[in-house]
């Protein structure tokens, strides 16, 4: 809302302000709520906050959508009401307390009630936690929550732990791990205190600290010695991130790209020319696309851009099985004309299932006035769509064929494929007991 609007609001003056809020109020119980709330003195919203806390656990509720948004009203309660921080960091802690038997009574396939612990409740807790002198029992509360993080959404607390903790807590707090990690029998919680210290490892840039608890859990994966190099590089140690990289055998193909890309950054930062281009290059032919060609012209320079397109595409054609990878590189560059001749090429290799891959292809070239190969496209799309024989997709298929209907005027030579008015003619013979098909169109 502008600041004009806001000026007009404030000439209408608080009486007619507050007879528009009660008539809200009436229709609307979210608007009745955040009235309540301004209304409330401080104490009055943190037991707001305690009654709702305890009623939403035995509520049922259909919509996650519309649950969701109650507990961030929820939230806004306590923010509204705490005065003391030490107060609030309980008080989020308590509603991190009610996940299992929020989520419990909840299908969030959709996520929106995880986020609000994972974020609108973090930021409350990292915001109160901020304020609070007494660090170490902030570090011990957080370390208590995660004992039982049975939906993995408690573990953000430590994701954020330097925010409001100093290094000296964060150092105290890893130590606090290790001896729990001694103690603990349960191997799915110990995995759970080492990731907790590799994420405060990561926050302190201790990237040695952080390989410590990744092998200390037994973490000898490819992902684990991908992570252990990332963090290394973070910390500005490259060298040793690269040996690291060097316990991954090179046959090993789980994660190539990830590695690719973690090497070109590292060599990047060491200032190994040479290396970065053969990564960058290795990476752009596993994966032609706009993003790798950056990559690749940053290390080789801008001005190269058009001799390696065309380096590739003589490349890409010498290959006579269709890549809808490859036809998609050519579409991203806007060679229409050669990706013209590579599909005339392989016209017979189209799967008209692979919907999301040819309908692109189809309107990139109806928008450059080329309704022959777009007809082509579209054609393949309809008889898939009238061979897999489900009505829910003939609206689909309608609109293609009327697309046909305006295509064929502009036509000239269909060369050695059938006339519009001829494959009309056959696609009625084959189909024409699809009613639900034509009766649409």
């Amino acid at each position: 809302m502008t600041n004009h609007n806001r000026n007009q609001l404030i000439e209408l003056g608080a009486e007619a302000l507050a007879d528009t809020l009660l008539n809200l109020c009436l229709t609307s119980p979210e608007d009745d709520d955040v009235v309540k709330r301004l209304l409330a003195t401080p104490d009055q919203n943190i037991k707001r906050f305690k009654t709702k806390l305890v009623s939403l656990k035995r509520v049922s509720w259909s919509d996650s959508t519309a649950f969701a948004g109650q507990l961030q009203q929820l939230l806004s309660d306590l923010d509204a009401g705490v005065r003391e921080p030490h107060l609030g960091v309980e008080l989020v802690g308590k509603f991190f307390e009610a996940d299992a038997a929020i989520f419990d009574r909840f299908d969030d396939s959709n996520g929106e009630i995880g986020d609000v612990f994972r974020y609108a409740a973090a930021n409350l807790f990292v915001s109160f936690a901020s304020c609070c002198e007494h660090k170490q029992k902030i570090a011990e509360l957080v370390i208590t929550l995660n004992r039982k993080d049975d939906y993995g959404i408690r573990d953000c607390l430590f994701e954020r732990a330097s925010e409001y903790l100093p290094e000296v807590t964060l150092r105290t707090m890893i130590q606090l791990l290790w001896s729990m990690i001694e103690k603990e029998n349960d191997d799915y919680q110990k995995s759970h205190w080492y990731h907790a210290i590799q994420t405060l490892a990561k926050q302190l840039k201790d990237a040695r600290l952080f390989e410590e608890a990744a092998l200390a859990s037994g973490r000898l994966s490819v992902a684990a010695w991908l992570d252990i190099a990332q963090v290394y590089l973070e910390c500005g140690e490259p060298q040793i991130a690269l040996s690291r990289l060097g316990n991954i055998p090179d046959t090993e193909t789980f994660k190539f790209m990830e590695r690719s890309q973690l090497l070109l950054a590292i060599y990047h930062q060491l200032g190994n020319i040479e290396a970065e281009t053969d990564i960058a290059w290795q990476i752009f032919k596993k994966q032609r696309t706009q993003t790798t060609l950056t990559q690749l012209l940053d290390v080789i320079g801008h001005e190269q851009l058009n001799a390696v397109i065309d380096d590739e595409i003589v490349i890409i054609f010498q290959e006579p099985s269709l890549s809808y990878n490859d036809a998609n590189f050519l579409l991203s560059m806007e060679r229409i004309n050669e990706l013209e001749s590579y599909l005339f090429q392989r016209i017979e290799q189209l799967d008209g299932k692979l919907y999301n891959s040819l309908l692109p292809l189809a309107e990139a070239f109806e928008k450059s006035d080329k309704p022959f190969i777009s007809s082509l496209i579209y054609r393949t799309l309809i008889d898939a769509i009238l061979t897999k024989a489900q009505s829910k997709y003939y609206h689909h298929g309608v609109k293609y064929l009327k697309k046909l209907d305006h295509f064929a005027p502009f036509v000239s030579d269909w060369q050695t494929f059938p006339s519009h008015r001829a494959y009309f003619d056959l696609l009625q013979e084959q189909h024409k007991r699809k009613s639900a098909f034509w009766s649409k169109y």
